[in-house]
């Protein structure tokens, strides 16, 4: 990913995470960045093109853990570690967790992934 691209994705996620994603506007994000409105257009078009690319780089890692199920032996501590990165992430991501309704209802592209996700999880984690 381009570094730009990142630095909006980070500068977007802190601002959601702090605010709420129903508070924060595009202008705010470039305010943040010290750049300009049609600038951090040119990247992404609207603010739910920055939603989606967030939701989706949770989603990325989530995938990630939930494939290395299985891989090693189920401990105590296997346990404690993936609930623990389980909660960072949940952290670090927590606008969606705290906006999941509205965000679900307005964003029919998210909702479909989200539920579709939620599937395969279960059936990951009841291995």
């Amino acid at each position: 990913m381009p570094k730009t691209k990142k630095r909006i994705l980070d500068a977007a996620r802190t601002l959601f995470n702090e605010y709420g994603f129903s508070q924060v506007t595009i202008r705010m994000i470039a305010l943040e960045l010290d750049m300009s409105s049609g600038n951090l257009n040119y990247h992404f078009k609207k603010r739910e093109d920055i939603l989606e690319a967030l939701y989706f780089e949770m989603v990325a890692v989530f995938d990630q853990r939930v494939e290395g199920v299985g891989a090693s032996p189920i401990t105590l501590e296997t346990v404690k570690k993936d609930v623990g990165e389980s909660l960072e992430r949940m952290i670090a991501y927590r606008f969606f967790w705290t906006d999941l309704y509205y965000l679900l209802r307005r964003h029919p592209n998210i909702k479909k992934h989200f539920f579709k996700a939620a599937e395969a999880r279960k059936k990951g984690y009841e291995f």
